[in-house]
């Protein structure tokens, strides 16, 4: 499986997120999964299909997003490189399925509170430890019209829900594997 190399860990919290993901009752919630959505979103280079605010990036190649304070709508330009959005982008594929429990609604937020503690054996900073910690908890709804506006959330979210649309056998795999987790 693909270690992402932008997002340096200590072995032990690399061991950890792979022991969680290698539970028995997983059967697409697995490494494989956590593999083809990090493939999935290397692939895109952060090239974004769903139109977002132009620039994307500023004169010196930084990603250019707006960000909304969870306190207001206020809106504030936030300069974000690519070597760290796509730091951000594995840890939270990593961590975002780190709990699941079949039938469970927290298992988000959960995978949540792990990523904050696991994040301080990583090379994230913490704005990209809350970056990832956001695109964690957007992945308990992939409500992707919520997110237009945020292409980090965004490529995460795809990435994530890239099985949907990667063609016949991937998403039947995922329907087995899904059926098989619930018993169905």
């Amino acid at each position: 499986f693909m270690k992402p190399y932008l997002c340096e860990m200590q072995d032990n919290v690399y061991s950890m997120i792979v022991s969680a993901m290698s539970q028995p009752h997983r059967k697409y919630h697995t490494m494989q999964h956590i593999d083809d959505a990090l493939k999935y979103v290397f692939r895109k280079s952060i090239s974004y299909s769903i139109p977002l605010p132009q620039p994307l990036y500023d004169e010196n190649g930084n990603l250019m997003l707006e960000k909304y304070t969870k306190d207001s709508r206020d809106c504030k330009q936030a300069h974000i490189d690519r070597k760290s959005v796509q730091k951000i982008l594995s840890f939270a594929i990593l961590m975002h399925d780190y709990v699941y429990e079949i039938g469970k609604i927290d298992n988000e937020i959960k995978s949540a509170q792990y990523a904050k503690v696991l994040a301080s054996g990583t090379n994230l900073t913490a704005e990209e430890t809350d970056k990832a910690i956001e695109c964690i908890i957007a992945s308990a709804s992939h409500d992707l019209s919520k997110y237009k506006d945020d292409p980090i959330i965004l490529d995460f979210l795809l990435g994530d829900l890239h099985v949907l649309f990667g063609g016949k056998q991937k998403y039947e795999d995922f329907a087995k594997g899904i059926r098989e987790e619930y018993g169905i």
